[in-house]
């Protein structure tokens, strides 16, 4: 099976169980891996090879995850693709309560990491809105969560050609999902502006070589449709690309 991220599917041990990413959008085992939607919204350039090119998703959690300051955990230098129910551990609070985090039939990005000095290891889990770090012994034994979350998101861009989608008074009246989210098909049908990121594998115009083209200046400067100030969404990729880049 050919995958959305571009692992091979031929090596993994749950094949037999799983359903394929690209034969069911997304939902290998009923529930979103959080890869593929990356990799479906063009979250970089690399999307359907994050796992043998730099992956900028990756890179954030692990940022996120590094920035928690555990003392004796190594730097996150990576993370894998993960199975929902073989990460799903059981914890027990202190009022003897027992509560589990995730979906089993999602795919995450976790890993393991021992811990200094101990016979015991770190397990890390993230999905979109919360990160876990939790401690356990031999094979998820006596689990303990060590932290968890809520991510502290940056702002990103919300369209492919740097208007903002999030405000935008068509989202209410015409039902508008985004070109984002509905790859490249707002309400008012196929977008030829993020087609032509999404073909390129770039997240917005900002990360394009030729920005801003001839097609971008059409939509931005347009007399009866385009920006105020004319070249408003122009400036705004520039800004999403700065932003990126620090």
């Amino acid at each position: 099976m050919k995958t959305i991220c571009g692992l091979d599917c031929g090596e993994c041990w749950m094949k037999e169980q799983c359903g394929g990413c690209r034969e069911t959008g997304g939902k290998p085992f009923g529930g979103t891996c959080m890869i593929a939607v990356c990799c479906t919204q063009k979250g970089c350039a690399n999307c359907g090879n994050a796992f043998a090119a730099p992956c900028r998703l990756k890179k954030e959690l692990a940022a996120e995850f590094n920035a928690l300051g555990i003392e004796d955990m190594d730097e996150v230098t990576d993370l894998n693709a993960l199975h929902g129910a073989y990460i799903n551990l059981r914890y027990t609070l202190p009022g003897g309560q027992q509560i589990r985090f995730w979906d089993d039939d999602r795919i995450y990005l976790a890993s393991q990491l021992s811990k200094k000095n101990s016979d015991r290891c770190y397990g890390l889990t993230a999905d979109e809105n919360y990160l876990l770090v939790c401690e356990y012994g031999e094979n998820g034994t006596d689990p303990e969560i060590v932290v968890y979350c809520r991510r502290e998101k940056k702002r990103i861009a919300d369209s492919r050609c740097g208007l903002h989608c999030t405000g935008c008074t068509y989202k209410e009246s015409c039902g508008c999902g985004g070109c984002i989210e509905t790859n490249g098909h707002p309400f008012h049908g196929e977008c030829p502006v993020a087609v032509c990121c999404q073909q390129k594998g770039i997240p917005h115009c900002g990360q394009c070589g030729d920005m801003p083209c001839e097609l971008l200046r059409q939509y931005s400067c347009d007399p009866e449709h385009g920006d105020t100030p004319a070249g408003a969404r122009m400036e705004q990729c520039r800004k999403w690309r700065a932003e990126e880049e620090q």
